[in-house]
């Protein structure tokens, strides 16, 4: 969830980084020179959100990959930082290694799979830009967007050859991800809301 923050264009990734060492009670995004802050949703947000995190966490947790939520700050190119509501990374460069760098402490790089709730305010963007931009990612296999408003989500998904799919998944679908090799229901990911009186 996010909304643009009003500044002069252009800002370096510099800047960036003074912005977010001088502000730590907001969370920044940083998408070629355009910056934008991160804003709180609904509950309905954050119970989604929590759901594929637990989800995930729960199908990984016999494997070496970590679910990171909206905190942490992920890479995706030398100019572009986001905060996707869920991000998966099975790349060990990303792990809990105790390194006393801070700036290994400061972001994933490696993500495989990236997950964006969808609220009225950043529909465009998630479906959009975003879109694009997670594509543009080599690391990423699977980009998942959940509607909060709907029991809808798409799965976009980069093949063997390179080229991308996309599904639009309701609640009797289930969703395969390449990315981890596992596989969940949509339902699961509506679980405890309203949507999940209708399966």
């Amino acid at each position: 969830m996010a909304l643009e923050r009003k500044r002069e264009p252009g800002m370096t990734v510099e800047e960036f980084f003074d912005l977010i060492e001088n502000d730590p009670d907001h969370r920044y995004e940083y998408i070629d020179g355009e910056v934008y802050m991160m804003t709180g949703g609904k509950r309905r947000d954050a119970l989604l959100a929590n759901n594929v995190g637990r989800i995930l966490g729960n199908l990984l947790q016999s494997k070496p990959c970590l679910v990171f939520n909206a905190d942490a700050c992920v890479q995706l190119s030398e100019t572009r930082y986001v905060c996707p509501d869920v991000a998966v990374s099975c790349d060990p460069r990303d792990g809990d290694t105790g390194s006393d760098l801070e700036e290994d402490d400061k972001l994933v790089r490696y993500p495989c799979l990236v997950v964006e709730v969808l609220s009225p305010a950043t529909k465009s963007r998630d479906r959009g830009k975003k879109v694009q931009i997670y594509q543009d990612c080599p690391t990423i296999q699977d980009y998942l967007i959940v509607d909060s408003e709907s029991p809808t989500v798409w799965h976009y998904q980069r093949q063997e050859n390179g080229e991308w799919t996309v599904q639009m998944l309701h609640l009797e679908n289930s969703i395969e991800f390449i990315s981890i090799g596992a596989r969940c229901s949509v339902a699961e990911i509506y679980e405890k809301t309203q949507f999940s009186k209708q399966s």
